[in-house]
Formats: structure tokens, sequence, C-alpha cells
């Protein structure tokens, strides 16, 4: 779990595992292509309809497990969406993205470090 978010990284629940995830498997694996994305909002209303219990914290969370398992290959998100890319040129500047977010996130960790560090010259 992650420090302040216990809640939206907390492991998948029995119901998450046993009725969610197959749900979001069996349709982000159908949407294949950018024309296909879905928004997570929209996922969350059809699963509403189908009375499955679902927030978008949790779907984030659930949609993490899938693609760390490798249960939908390939699956991106980008503000289009959620979808199955196959191209390759669009899967390697997919995880140049990844790398840039991955990046952005460990200079702003970099900037507190240094920070708390000088407070604590000061103190």
């Amino acid at each position: 779990m992650v420090n302040g978010f216990e809640e939206e990284t907390a492991p998948l629940s029995d119901y998450e595992r046993d009725v969610v995830l197959p749900f979001l498997v069996d349709g982000l694996s159908k949407k294949i292509g950018k024309e296909k994305a879905v928004k997570s909002d929209h996922v969350i209303r059809i699963a509403e309809k189908r009375e499955i219990q679902l927030t978008g914290p949790r779907f984030r969370k659930v949609v993490n497990h899938i693609r760390v398992n490798n249960l939908v290959p390939f699956l991106v998100a980008t503000s289009k969406g959620y979808y199955v890319e196959n191209d390759i040129q669009e899967i390697e500047k997919y995880i140049q993205s990844l790398e840039q977010r991955s990046n952005a996130i460990l200079e702003v960790k970099k900037s507190l470090e240094r920070q708390l560090w000088e407070k604590k010259q000061h103190a």
C-alpha cells in the first residue's frame, strides 16, 4: 500500500478478484485500437448497470493488477481512455511516456528530499 493512499492502493478484495477483475478483463480485452478506447467513468457506469460495485480509485487499482499481471497484453491508457495497442511503435511511445512520467515524479521526490535536508540543517 502507498502512504496516504491506503484505501486506493489496498490489495484486491475477494469481490474485486472474483467479480470486478473478470468483468474488466473481458471488457477491456475487446477494446483493440485507439478508436475503441473507453474512459473509466464509462466503464464504471456500465458496471453500475450490471450491479457491480466499482469506484474510480479501485478501477485504477484493478487495471493496474491487470497490466502488471499481463491479463490484457498491451493495455494502455491515454487521454482517449483505455485500449489495447498492437502497433509496436505506439507501444514504444507509450513506454517512453511512462518513463517520462516516472522521471517527473522522481524529480519531485529529489526536490523534497533536498528541502527536507535543508530544513533539518536549520532546525
